[in-house]
C-alpha cells in the first residue's frame, strides 16, 4: 500500500469517526432539549414564578399563570422550528428554480 493510499485510508477514518461524534452530538443536544422542555413545562412555572403563585389557591388567578409560562415554553421552541424550516425551505428553493438550460425546464 502506497504512502498515499494510506493517507485516503486515514482520512476516511476520520472523516467516520468525525461523523458519528456529530451525530452522537446531536442526539445528545436533543434528548437534553426535550428534558428540559419537559420539566420546564412540568415544574417550571413553580420555579420560575414562585412568588407570585399561591399554590393553596390555583382555582383562583394563579392557575392563570402556570398556563401562559406553560404555553409561552412550547410556543417559543415551536417559532424557532419555524423559523428553521423556513430558512431551510428559503435555501432549497434557490437552487430548484435555476434549473440549468439544458435540463428541459423553461
Amino acid at each position: 500500500m502506497t504512502g498515499l493510499e494510506q493517507r485516503w485510508i486515514r482520512a476516511r477514518q476520520k472523516e467516520r469517526v468525525q461523523r458519528r461524534a456529530r451525530i452522537a452530538l446531536i442526539a445528545a443536544g436533543t434528548l437534553l432539549l426535550l428534558a428540559g422542555l419537559t420539566w420546564l413545562v412540568w415544574r417550571g412555572p413553580y420555579v420560575i414564578d414562585a412568588n407570585y403563585i399561591n399554590r393553596t389557591e390555583l382555582m383562583k388567578g394563579s392557575a392563570a399563570l402556570v398556563t401562559g409560562l406553560r404555553t409561552a415554553v412550547v410556543a417559543f421552541p415551536a417559532a424557532l422550528g419555524a423559523g428553521i424550516a423556513l430558512l431551510y425551505t428559503a435555501r432549497t428553493y434557490r437552487p430548484t428554480r435555476r434549473a440549468p438550460h439544458w435540463a428541459g425546464v423553461e
